[in-house]
This record gives C-alpha cells, sequence and structure tokens, in this order.
C-alpha cells in the first residue's frame, strides 16, 4: 500500500505545462465524464495549447454528451496518471477542445482512483459500535480504505484477517460493507505510536460500490476547484 505523501501530488504550474504538453506528443488517451456520472467517454490528445491552457481532442467515438459541460478528465504521461478538470467545446473536422482547469493532480497509477482523506470532510472506519473501534481514514477509493490506529490496535488488524459487516462513513454517509480483508500493516510515516493499514473491500454490492466511487469523484472535482493557494 502507497504511503499517503506519494497517493497524490499537486503540480506546479511549470510542471503541470510540461506533462500537458508530454500527453499531446503521446497522443494519449483522455477519459472524460461529468462529475456526478461514471460513464466516461474516450478521446485521445492531438495537441496542447500552453498560452491558452487548452488541449485539441479527438473523440473516440461518434458523438459526446459532454458538450459545453464542465467534467473531470483522466490522462496519462510518462506513464503516470493525471486528472484535471475542464469543458469540453466542439471545433472543426470532428475536433474539441478542452480548456483545463488550473489545477492538475497527478495520482499513483491504480486499478481504482484513490483519494486522500484530506479531499474529504469525513472519512471513519467503524468495525463496531464500540467507538473505541472507529478509525480515521487516511485514504479511499472504491476498492478500499487506508486507516490509522493507535499501536494498541494495531495486532487486531493482523494481514489477511477478515471482518464482516462494518460500515465505512464518507462525508456524513454510512456504507455498510459486509466483508473486507487486511492487506497491509505497518508504521505511519507522519506519527510515531501509530499504525497504518490498508484494508480491501472483498464483498460489497454493486450499489454500495457505485455509491462511493461517486463520492469520491465528488471529492477529488471539489479538490481541484479549489483555489491554489498564493
Amino acid at each position: 500500500m502507497a504511503k499517503k505523501k506519494n497517493l497524490f501530488k499537486s503540480l506546479s504550474d511549470e510542471d503541470m505545462k510540461k506533462k500537458l504538453e508530454l500527453a499531446a506528443k503521446e497522443h494519449s488517451e483522455a477519459h472524460i465524464w461529468e462529475q456526478t456520472d461514471s460513464s466516461r467517454e474516450l478521446f485521445y490528445i492531438t495537441e496542447y495549447n500552453k498560452e491558452e491552457n487548452y488541449f485539441i481532442l479527438r473523440a473516440g467515438g461518434k458523438e459526446t454528451k459532454l458538450n459545453d459541460k464542465e467534467c473531470l478528465i483522466n490522462f496519462e504521461a510518462e506513464d503516470r496518471e493525471f486528472f484535471s478538470t475542464g469543458t469540453l467545446l466542439p471545433r472543426k473536422q470532428g475536433l474539441y477542445t478542452f480548456s483545463l482547469g488550473n489545477k492538475v493532480f497527478r495520482f499513483d497509477k491504480r486499478k481504482n482512483l484513490r483519494i486522500p482523506a484530506e479531499f474529504t470532510e469525513e472519512l471513519i472506519f467503524k468495525v463496531n459500535r464500540q467507538k473505541d473501534f472507529h478509525f480515521p481514514g487516511i485514504n479511499i477509493s472504491e476498492g478500499g480504505v487506508g486507516i490509522v490506529c493507535n499501536n494498541d490496535k494495531k495486532e487486531v488488524f493482523t494481514v489477511n484477517k477478515k471482518f464482516r459487516d462494518v460500515f465505512l462513513e464518507l462525508n456524513g454517509k454510512n456504507y455498510a460493507i459486509e466483508l473486507v480483508i487486511v492487506q497491509y500493516n505497518g508504521d505511519h510515516d507522519t506519527e510515531k505510536g501509530k499504525a497504518q493499514i490498508g484494508l480491501s473491500f472483498k464483498t460489497i454490492t454493486e450499489t454500495v460500490k457505485f455509491n462511493i466511487k461517486k463520492e469520491v469523484q465528488k471529492c477529488l472535482f471539489k479538490a481541484l476547484k479549489k483555489k491554489k493557494a498564493s
């Protein structure tokens, strides 16, 4: 399990433009979707305009439902994964302009999009009803959650141990998860006396999985929309 400090990186303006230029040079795939919708549309990056900060894209399909809508974009450069926001507008000859937002995040490449807890309003993992078995989260995806516990609880989370009928509290909503399994148990890199635990959702309903995925995407969109610190 990747440590929190490597989970994501907010790029500087200079680094951002280098990566955007590289994505265009590599003709990378770009997956674009509305932040409230999980269905993605495929485009290919053909050019990057550095002065006006937009991509020129070629659609992967015949039609798009995303014209003139603010969306999330996911693309790769140098085999790293990036996310930003922007608006898709049609151009001539089947091409599109995607005007990018003021932030680009680099994420560790994973099967599921995993965001840090600082992107959320609240993230708590509940093993049972006892409050001393409620643990603050450090990252979350539709596939699992990272938590922190005191060292006196570390032995509770031995690798491969299973927990049934647990709850994830994310932004004030509770999600019931039928079965989780411990995948990682190690020292936390920023807090002494703390252990970092990685938990995988092994049995989860499609509805709960979809709702967690949607909430994670909303959190990412909100984080990307925040103004940069001066």
